[in-house]
């Protein structure tokens, strides 16, 4: 077993992603389940803390039977830029520039949604 094939590796970087999420505002996740069709599956609202306990074990019974998992964050006067389905023919550099972590700030930030593949995405 590799450690891209270890579950345990999988819990830890799906945390990391959640805490990330977390430190630029984000208090609650949807979560899409979809199968190799692309199909629904499965739809529910989550908070931090509750996605944060049950995370393995949605991991590991997507990994068994071979689904997609979506997390999609969601927070009080923050948005999230979904970067995989910005249009490839598009010049987005001002989204970019646009994008900050605060009004304070002019550091941008770019967060996308993270879609963990049980299969190549």
């Amino acid at each position: 077993m590799t450690e891209d094939d270890d579950p345990k590796t999988a819990h830890r970087e799906a945390r990391a992603m959640l805490d990330a999420f977390a430190s630029v505002g984000a208090t609650r996740f949807e979560v899409t389940w979809i199968d190799l069709d692309e199909q629904k599956i499965f739809f529910r609202r989550r908070s931090l803390a509750e996605l944060t306990r049950s995370i393995p074990g949605i991991l590991d019974t997507a990994a068994r039977n071979r689904h997609n998992v979506i997390v999609r964050p969601r927070g009080n006067g923050v948005s999230f830029i979904q970067l995989d389905d910005l249009p490839a023919n598009k010049d987005h550099e001002g989204s970019w520039r646009n994008s900050h972590t605060s009004p304070r700030t002019a550091d941008p930030v770019s967060l996308a949604t993270s879609r963990v593949c049980t299969k190549p995405c």
